[in-house]
């Protein structure tokens, strides 16, 4: 949980939009965790799923069904 409320920090304190894009498997990664985990951490990755998608990366909505996103196939 306290690397998803690291994350979130640095999301929404990031000076240049690109870090969420040169980032984005590891983000996932991150997230995925959390919603595996249950409990806060999930609802923590859920918001910040939410956060990164009202900034306009709206390939991270997908996490919001199970967690898996691609991973399902």
């Amino acid at each position: 949980m306290e690397r998803i409320e690291i994350l979130r920090l640095m999301v929404e304190r990031a000076a240049r939009d690109w870090f969420v894009v040169g980032s984005r498997e590891r983000i996932e990664a991150i997230l995925r965790e959390g919603f595996v985990s249950g409990g806060q951490a999930m609802s923590k990755a859920r918001d910040l799923v939410n956060v990164l998608v009202a900034r306009g990366n709206l390939d991270f909505a997908d996490l919001l069904d199970g967690g898996q996103g691609e991973a399902q196939g």
